[in-house]
C-alpha cells in the first residue's frame, strides 16, 4: 500500500510540476525565450519520470486486478 501511495504522490507532484512549467512557459515563450530554454529540457525529463511513473501505477493496477 505504501508504493501505491507514493506512485500515485508522484504521479500528482510530476502533473502539477508539468503544469505549471507549461503554463510558465506559454507566458514566457515571445518575451523571455532563455527561460523558455532552460525550462523546457526539465518539462521534458518530467514527462518521462510521469511515464515511468504511470507505468509503475499500472502494474500496480495489474497486480491487484
Amino acid at each position: 500500500m505504501q508504493d501505491q501511495n507514493k506512485v500515485i504522490h508522484d504521479i500528482n507532484s510530476s502533473i502539477s510540476a508539468i503544469s505549471q512549467s507549461l503554463s510558465l512557459i506559454n507566458d514566457n515563450w515571445k518575451n523571455n525565450p532563455e527561460i523558455v530554454e532552460k525550462i523546457l529540457p526539465l518539462v521534458l525529463e518530467k514527462a518521462v519520470s510521469l511515464e515511468e511513473q504511470w507505468n509503475q501505477a499500472k502494474n500496480i493496477i495489474k497486480s491487484k486486478g
